[in-house]
């Protein structure tokens, strides 16, 4: 297979030099990034080379879509740097959060023919892009590589149904609580006196993830932080390891 190179049609990406990974990993490390993936574990080295030789980077800015609810299903998208926000909108006009994608995780909808939510950039990102009709080629020549995608997208659905099982039985303040010591686990860095997300989300996003408002998101993290659940560096939070350490 030759590398396919994705041509975009609107500015929510932004490349001003797309290449395949296949020729960048030498250079700029990119290889050994997408390497990492879930989605490459226990597979050898020169097979892994020859799928992401079929992967595109592609860079876009904070703010900006990966893709938009409602948009067709090309592509397989795996994170190499940065966050990606996912999002559904009901057919309320409501907005609520499903995940944050973290550095090395897959998304986008694989099976199916449009995408059921969207997806934004939290800051700069470099994403690697891949067919969707490639990857499932590959899929069938490596099985490896679909079973790696089938647990990949098992652990989302566990991850879900977990979330919604804690949203569903317990108060705002518990429920907050949760979702930053999830997203400690999967955007976090562990430093001396905690672990800090490195992702920052508005209050608003922070409600739309467990369901109630702004104002009490609010409310409930000044609470949480004279608690000693967390503390802040700036705009980041950090769940300390101690309670003694959010002194």
């Amino acid at each position: 297979m030759q590398p396919h190179r994705v041509s975009w049609r609107d500015e929510r990406w932004v490349s001003a030099d797309v290449k395949s990974l296949g020729e960048e990993r030498d250079s700029t490390g990119m290889f050994a990034s997408l390497r990492a993936s879930k989605i490459f574990a226990g597979m050898t080295d020169a097979i892994a080379a020859e799928c992401a030789g079929q992967f595109t980077l592609v860079y876009t800015r904070r703010g900006r879509r990966v893709f938009q609810q409602g948009d067709a299903c090309t592509q397989i998208y795996c994170l190499i740097r940065g966050f990606v926000h996912i999002e559904r909108l009901t057919e309320d006009g409501d907005t609520f959060t499903v995940r944050v994608v973290g550095r090395d995780d897959v998304f986008g909808d694989f099976d199916k023919t449009v995408h059921s939510r969207s997806a934004t950039a939290l800051g700069d990102c470099i994403v690697a892009v891949c067919r969707a009709d490639t990857f499932k080629a590959l899929c069938m020549r490596y099985p490896s590589l679909g079973l790696n995608m089938a647990r990949c997208l098992q652990e989302h659905h566990d991850r879900a149904l977990n979330h919604i099982q804690v949203m569903a039985s317990s108060r705002a303040g518990d429920r907050l609580l949760t979702v930053l010591h999830e997203l400690s686990a999967n955007c976090g860095v562990r430093e001396a006196r905690g672990t800090r997300l490195e992702v920052v989300l508005t209050h608003t996003q922070l409600a739309s993830f467990i369901g109630t408002t702004r104002e009490t998101v609010s409310y409930e993290l000044g609470k949480l932080e004279r608690d000693g659940h967390l503390f802040r560096r700036g705009r980041k939070i950090v769940i300390p390891s101690s309670p003694s350490a959010a002194a």
